[in-house]
Parts: C-alpha cells; structure tokens; sequence
C-alpha cells in the first residue's frame, strides 16, 4: 500500500476545491482538516486511510476488491452514511467496559 503524504495528497487532488470539499465530506472531515493534510500539517488516522485510497478508485491491499469496486461507486454522502453505520454496528459489537 503506497504511503499517503502531502505529496500524494496534492498529485491526487490538484487545485480542485470541489474534489477537497468531497474528501473532506467522505472522511467527515472538515476542510481545514484536509488543507492541513496537504500541507503536511496534520497526517492521515490509521481509519481514515481506506477511505482516502478508496475516494481516489485506489484498492490497498488489505481491503476487498469487492468492497472497494462498490465504495467507488457511492456518492460523499453515501460513504459517510454507510461508514457511520460501519462504525455503529461495530460499536455495538463491542463489550461495555466493567
């Protein structure tokens, strides 16, 4: 899996602030949040990396061609909704804390 670096970032997104508003939007994220991103600033969370490399039709390699070939195929406002319902249904998973 290629490393994601401000570089990358920058290759990927050009100058198109639409682009940078829907990764922002696909990772629930603020667009000050991805600037500091390009700017090196701040560095991509471990949990936000798939969700860049698929936001980009980039597969890595621990994540289902299956999975991926579908998150490229969703609208920012698909992924984040389907991502949260992820996330619930992994939190309720989870064992309460004693």
């Amino acid at each position: 899996m290629e490393k994601i670096t401000s570089e990358w970032l920058k290759e990927r997104l050009g100058d198109d602030r639409g682009k940078k508003a829907a990764l922002a939007e696909a990772l629930g994220l603020t667009n000050d949040k991805i600037s500091k991103m390009i700017s090196g600033i701040r560095k991509p969370q471990a949990e936000e990396i798939p969700t860049i490399h698929a936001f980009f039709g980039e597969t890595a390699s621990d994540v289902d061609p299956e999975l991926a070939a579908v998150w490229r195929q969703l609208e920012p406002s698909e992924r984040t909704f389907l991502l949260n319902a992820a996330k619930a249904q992994i939190a309720a998973k989870d064992p309460l804390p004693e």
